[in-house]
């Protein structure tokens, strides 16, 4: 284990762009990861920074070892409150969606935290994969790895273009469905082999995507919408298989 006493050495400001830049991450090819439970679930790590050795757990593996003090703990940390352990990754092998039973996908969404915990939502439902569009925030984004806890490593994803999707679909037979204020109930769909579509926050789907795809609705009383992980992690668990 070796010591890093300065808060402008290198390899630090080298996490902190870790964190910070997503251009950077896939530049580089590493990620950042915060945090015990991922890190102790992480096969293969370039390197572990703890505050305290004693948070180095026997399952935890990595090529090298560094002591920092909470300062340069804090510096890298997007937490204002940091577990005192993080560790850098090599960033996962794109690996193409070939076979799904269900597919879901996400278009424009922006908020990272909305993205990660569609993943994880997605992993606990059995979901076969996810689909990125280009619009869609960086999943290996601090705050959307954090909100995912761990499923970005768990359920396979591809980053593409529709037309990518679409080719997709039409290999495994599915079904598009994309979330919309109006549209037919889930009950009226009779098949659970589906693409499931999730749009932006606040814009929702774009106009390409809406016409790609039949739209299905949750009947609600008293609000008109609500927030973009929640709408979809209902329907995720209504077309789970």
């Amino acid at each position: 284990m070796r010591p890093i006493s300065s808060l402008n050495h290198p390899y630090i400001k080298h996490l902190v762009k870790l964190r910070q830049n997503a251009s950077y991450r896939r530049e580089q090819g590493k990620i950042l990861l915060e945090g015990k439970h991922i890190i102790a679930e992480h096969a293969s790590l370039l390197s572990i920074l703890v505050q305290d050795s004693q948070l180095i757990t026997p399952t935890m593996k990595a090529q090298e070892i560094f002591l920092v003090d909470s300062a340069i703990m804090k510096k890298i940390s997007s937490t204002g409150n940091p577990e005192g352990i993080v560790a850098e990754a090599q960033m996962p092998e794109k690996k193409p969606i070939v076979h799904c039973q269900n597919l879901l996908a996400l278009d424009g969404v922006s908020d990272p935290g909305n993205l990660g915990t569609l993943f994880r939502t997605a992993c606990a439902f059995g979901w076969t994969a996810i689909f990125l569009l280009p619009t869609c925030c960086d999943p290996f984004n601090d705050k959307a790895l954090r909100a995912a806890k761990g499923a970005t490593f768990k359920i396979p994803f591809q980053q593409g273009t529709l037309n990518d999707l679409k080719k997709i679909v039409d290999a495994n037979q599915l079904k598009p469905l994309c979330a919309d204020l109006s549209g037919v109930t889930p009950e009226e769909i009779s098949t659970k082999k589906v693409l499931l579509i999730v749009g932006n926050e606040s814009k929702g789907l774009s106009k390409e995507v809406r016409n790609y795809c039949q739209a299905i609705t949750l009947p609600m009383k008293q609000m008109e919408s609500l927030n973009a992980s929640i709408a979809g992690g209902i329907l995720l668990y209504l077309f789970r298989s």
